[in-house]
């Protein structure tokens, strides 16, 4: 009997990351197909180490695509993507946000820097962009 219970809690858990691969990694989506409780999916990943590697794995999967997809816009010089991209990766070379917040005004968003990307030349956002 306590196999045939873990049997089918294996079965579940495999279904569970097939639907993940196949969602990209979101857990609703994954849950609806798997015909699993997302309360479930928090179980199992807090229990079982090898399930939460398995489900880490498809994150990282879906992180990487999306990320290869924001080098494919940067490469076409699209200059949000090259902004968005050197405020999250480029704190350390000083693209940082600072917020501001006066009474009664709406929230500003500074980019500081010695230039503005907008100003750049392509050559400069180039140098930035191969410096990574």
């Amino acid at each position: 009997m306590k196999k045939e219970i873990a049997n089918k809690k294996n079965t579940l858990k495999e279904n569970l990351i097939t639907a993940l691969e196949k969602t990209k990694g979101i857990v609703t989506d994954a849950c609806k197909q798997a015909n699993i409780s997302r309360s479930t999916y928090y179980k199992y990943y807090k229990q079982d180490d090898q399930f939460k590697a398995d489900v880490d794995e498809i994150n990282n999967i879906a992180l990487d695509h999306a990320e290869s997809k924001l080098f494919k816009l940067i490469d076409d010089c699209n200059v949000t993507a090259i902004i968005f991209f050197l405020k999250c990766r480029g704190k350390s070379r000083g693209y940082t946000e600072k917020q501001e917040i006066q009474p009664n005004e709406k929230l500003k968003i500074i980019v500081t820097r010695e230039k503005e990307p907008k100003e750049m030349t392509d050559a400069e956002l180039n140098e930035i962009i191969a410096k990574g």
